[in-house]
C-alpha cells in the first residue's frame, strides 16, 4: 500500500485505539470548524507554517495533538496556542518494519524513500561526491510524487532521469511500504538531506527500526525524533523559502563530506555499525510503538473529556474504574482543614490526580539503575568475561525473579478486590470482611476507597515493570555482548574454575592499588573504584561512555598536578549546577551549550574526528 506518513498513522492508531462518538479527530483544520462533534482535536501532522494553517485559530478545537516538542513550540509561538492546550504524541512505526537476519547483514547502502521536495534534488548533487571517494557505495531511491497518488502532476521528472543515468544508483518510483521493508533492512543507513521542516518523518523511523543510521539536517524535527547520539546531523545552510531551503554549495560539500568519513568508519568497523544498528532499531521499537501511543491518547482522550478510564481485570468480569476529568487533574496546593480531608470526595480524587501528573515522564524515566551504570558498575565491576558473565547472569537472575514475583502479586490484589466484592451488591455501603486472623478479626471496607487504592497500586506496579524490563533489556544486550567476545559461546563451568586464578590476580591487583592511591591521594578507595569503572570502555553502547572523563590520577602526587585536577573537579561539578540553574559559573558549559545548539549535528559522534579532504572546488 503506498501511502503518506498521515494516512498510515490515523490506520495504525485505529488498531488499537477507537476514539469515542462524541470526539472527532483530524489533521485538517477546515474539516474541524465544520464538525458539530463535543470535542474536536487537531492532530497536527504538518507544519505550523502550511497553507492550511495560513488562518488558524485554535479556539476551534477543544485541543492539538503535535508528533513532536519541535512543532509544539511552532504552534505556541506562531498561532499563540497556549501551552496547556497542545500535547506531544509521537508517532507510531508498523511492526513490519523490524530488525531482522537481513538487517544484521548490511550492506554498503543508502536509502532515500521520502517524497522528492523533501530534499531529492540535493541528494542528486550529493551522490556523485560520495562516489570520488567511496565508489561502490550503493544508492537505493523510492520516490515520487505518485505517493499521493497516481494522477499527481509530478515535476522531477528531470531528476529521476539524473539520477537513473549515475552508476551504482537504483532509482524506482514509491512502492508499497510492504516492498519497502527488505531494502531497510539491507540499507546501512538512511540518506535525508532533508530541507524541509519536517514534523515527524516516519520513513526515517521506519528505516531506523530496520537498522538504517539516518543521516539528516539540523531542520525540523528530525534530530528530536531520532533521539540523542541516534543520527549524524548536518546543519543546515542556505535561504529559507515557502519551497524550502534553497541550499548552498558549502553545504552540499559538506554533507557529501559527513557521508564519507561515515563510511570510512564502516570499512573500518562493521562490527561498530552492527552494534549502533542494533541499538537504534531498538530505540525506535521501544519509543514509537504503536500500542504505548495508543494508550497515550486514550489517556489524553479520557482528560478532555472527563470520561471514565476503564481497567480490566483478568477475567474482565469485574471492572476498577477511576474518573479522571480535566477540571480535577490539578491539585491546588493551598493548606486544607482535616474536615475537608474527610468530607470532600471530590478532593480525594483530585489527590489522586496529582499522583498521575507526570505519569508519561514516570514511565519514560522509569529505570532505577541506568545502562551507564550496568554497564560500569556491574559489567566492570569484574575483571574477566568469566567472572562477569556469572556476576551479570546472578544480578539478571534477580531482577527477573522479582519480575515474576511481582506479576504474581499483582494477579493476587486483583483476585482478591474481585472476590472480595463480587457478591456485595450495594457498593455504597460497607462491607465487613473477616481478614483471617486467629481471633476472627473483622474490619470494615468501603469500596470507593479500596478501588482507588487498587487502581493507585497498580499504576505504580507499571512503573516498577518497566524498571526491571528496561534493565533486564540491558542485561541481555550485556550477555549476548560477552557471548560474543568468549567466540559465541556461553561461558561454562570449567572455564570459569579455570579462569578464576586470572580474576584474583587482577582484583588483588586492583585492590592494592585503589590502598596506595588513597593513602597517597586522601580520596576514598570507593571512589577511586567508581571513578576509574566510570572513565572505562562501555560493553555494548558507546553512549555509556564518558565524553571526558578524569584527568590521570597520577597527576596528584605532585603539588602543581594536585591543583590542577582539583580544578578539573570543580570544573565538573560547577558545569551541572550551570546547566540546572542557567546560571552563568564560569565554567563555559553555557556558552558550548548554546553553541552546539545553534551548530546542532556539527560532525562528530559516528566517524573519526579526523577531517577528510573536503570537496572544495
Amino acid at each position: 500500500m503506498k501511502s503518506g506518513a498521515t494516512e498510515t498513522s490515523f490506520m495504525h492508531l485505529d488498531e488499537h485505539y477507537k476514539f469515542p462518538n462524541n470526539v472527532f479527530v483530524s489533521h485538517l483544520p477546515e474539516q474541524l470548524k465544520l464538525s458539530d462533534h463535543q470535542y474536536k482535536i487537531l492532530w497536527a501532522h504538518h507544519a505550523y507554517d502550511q497553507q492550511i494553517f495560513f488562518e488558524f485559530d485554535h479556539r476551534i478545537v477543544n485541543h492539538i495533538v503535535s508528533p513532536s516538542e519541535w512543532n509544539r513550540q511552532m504552534f505556541i509561538q506562531f498561532h499563540k496556542v497556549p501551552p496547556n492546550k497542545i500535547s506531544v504524541i509521537p508517532n507510531g512505526v508498523a511492526e513490519m518494519f523490524s530488525y531482522s537476519k537481513y538487517s544484521c547483514k548490511k550492506t554498503k547502502s543508502m536509502i532515500y524513500t521520502s517524497i522528492p521536495y523533501k530534499g531529492l534534488e540535493v541528494l542528486a548533487k550529493i551522490i556523485p561526491l560520495i562516489h570520488k571517494k567511496h565508489p561502490d557505495t550503493k544508492f537505493k531511491i523510492f520516490s515520487s510524487m505518485s505517493l499521493y497518488g497516481d494522477d499527481q502532476v509530478d515535476p522531477y521528472s528531470n531528476t529521476y532521469t539524473l539520477l537513473k543515468s549515475l552508476s551504482n544508483v537504483e532509482y524506482s518510483e514509491a512502492i508499497p511500504r510492504e516492498e519497502l521493508v527488505k531494502h531497510y533492512q539491507e540499507a546501512a543507513f538512511f540518506i535525508h538531506p532533508n530541507i524541509w521542516e519536517e514534523t515527524f518523518c516516519v520513513s526515517m523511523t521506519e528505516a531506523m527500526r530496520c537498522g538504517a543510521f539516518p543521516i539528516i539536517t539540523n531542520i525540523g524535527a528530525l534530530s528530536e525524533v531520532a533521539g540523542l547520539n541516534n543520527a549524524q546531523v548536518i546543519p543546515i545552510e542556505g535561504k529559507p523559502t515557502n519551497k524550502g531551503y534553497e541550499v548552498t554549495e558549502n553545504f552540499i560539500n559538506n554533507f557529501a563530506e559527513t557521508c564519507c568519513l561515515i563510511l570510512d568508519q564502516y570499512d573500518k568497523d562493521k562490527s561498530y555499525h552492527k552494534r549502533v544498528s542494533k541499538n537504534i532499531s531498538d530505540y525506535v521499537n521501544e519509543k514509537y510503538n504503536w500500542k504505548t501511543i495508543a494508550k497515550q491518547w486514550e489517556s489524553l482522550i479520557h482528560s478532555i473529556t472527563g470520561e471514565i478510564i476503564t481497567m480490566a481485570t483478568e477475567s474482565n468480569e469485574n471492572i476498577v474504574e477511576t474518573t479522571a476529568t480535566n477540571q480535577t487533574s490539578m491539585l491546588p496546593y493551598d493548606p486544607i482543614s482535616a474536615q475537608q480531608a474527610v468530607t470532600d470526595e471530590e478532593y480525594l480524587q483530585t489527590a489522586f490526580q496529582n499522583v498521575l501528573r507526570w505519569e508519561e515522564s514516570d514511565k519514560e524515566l522509569a529505570q532505577g539503575r541506568t545502562n551507564f551504570q550496568l554497564e560500569k558498575f556491574i559489567g566492570l565491576n569484574t575483571h574477566n568475561i568469566s567472572v562477569t558473565f556469572e556476576h551479570i547472569l546472578k544480578e539478571r537472575r534477580i531482577m527477573a525473579t522479582g519480575f515474576m514475583h511481582k506479576l504474581v502479586e499483582m494477579k493476587q490484589r486483583v483476585r482478591e478486590f474481585d472476590w472480595k466484592w463480587a457478591n456485595h451488591e450495594d457498593k455504597t455501603q460497607p462491607l465487613l470482611y473477616d481478614v483471617g486472623t486467629e481471633n476472627g478479626k473483622k474490619v470494615l471496607c468501603w469500596f470507593d476507597l479500596e478501588e482507588l487504592d487498587l487502581t493507585h497500586y497498580l499504576k505504580s506496579s507499571e512503573l516498577e515493570i518497566r524498571d526491571r524490563l528496561h534493565q533486564m533489556e540491558h542485561m541481555d544486550k550485556m550477555m549476548d555482548k560477552l557471548v560474543e567476545q568468549n567466540g559465541g559461546k556461553p561461558v561454562t563451568r570449567e572455564q570459569f574454575l579455570e579462569e578464576n586464578e586470572e580474576y584474583w590476580d587482577a582484583r588483588l591487583a586492583e585492590q592494592a592499588l585503589d590502598d596506595l592511591m588513597a593513602s597517597r591521594t586522601g580520596i576514598s578507595i570507593g571512589n577511586i573504584q567508581a571513578m576509574r569503572r566510570a572513565s572505562g570502555p562501555a560493553i555494548v553502547d558507546p553512549k555509556n561512555e564518558l565524553k571526558e572523563g578524569y584527568l590521570p590520577m597520577d597527576k596528584l602526587l605532585s603539588p602543581q598536578g594536585k591543583d590542577e585536577f582539583v580544578n578539573d573537579l570543580q570544573k565538573k561539578v560547577l558545569r551541572g549546577y550551570e546547566k540546572l540553574s542557567g546560571q552563568d559559573l564560569g565554567t563555559g558549559a553555557l556558552k558550548a551549550a548554546t553553541e552546539r545548539k545553534q551548530i546542532e549535528g556539527e560532525k562528530k559522534g559516528y566517524y573519526s574526528s579526523q577531517a577528510g579532504e573536503g570537496f572544495s572546488n
